[in-house]
């Protein structure tokens, strides 16, 4: 899934290119990552994670780094996606709070607040 995000990702990089950047946003946001996280929340089998456990999984760092790179409004989407634009993703949101608290986890983000974005 978030593969594929990456390539419609590089769609916003066509689009951003283009005159009408709100337009592009839109269509990004309500289609292709729309498209895309709802898969991903629909195959989430875990009440924490993305798969059942008490430990957070390769899943679940891949899901917290892409949501963090992508709310930090970063240049080479033309920040059209907005840190606001997951919050309709509860799944989503709670795996990537529940990563956060893990003890690893927490103790990396605490040294780098930087990146901690969402």
């Amino acid at each position: 899934c978030f593969e594929e995000m990456f390539v419609g990702a590089e769609g916003v990089n066509a689009l951003v290119a283009g005159e009408d950047k709100e337009a592009s946003r839109k269509i990004w946001v309500e289609q292709t990552m729309k498209k895309w996280l709802t898969r991903v929340e629909q195959i989430a089998t875990g009440d924490k994670f993305f798969l059942a456990g008490d430990k957070p999984g390769l899943a679940d760092f891949w899901i917290v780094a892409f949501v963090d790179y992508l709310a930090g409004e970063r240049a080479w989407h033309g920040g059209l996606i907005k840190k606001d634009d997951f919050e309709e993703y509860k799944v989503i949101s709670r795996i990537v709070r529940e990563t956060k608290k893990y003890p690893a986890v927490k103790a990396y983000y605490d040294k780098h607040p930087e990146e901690n974005v969402y």
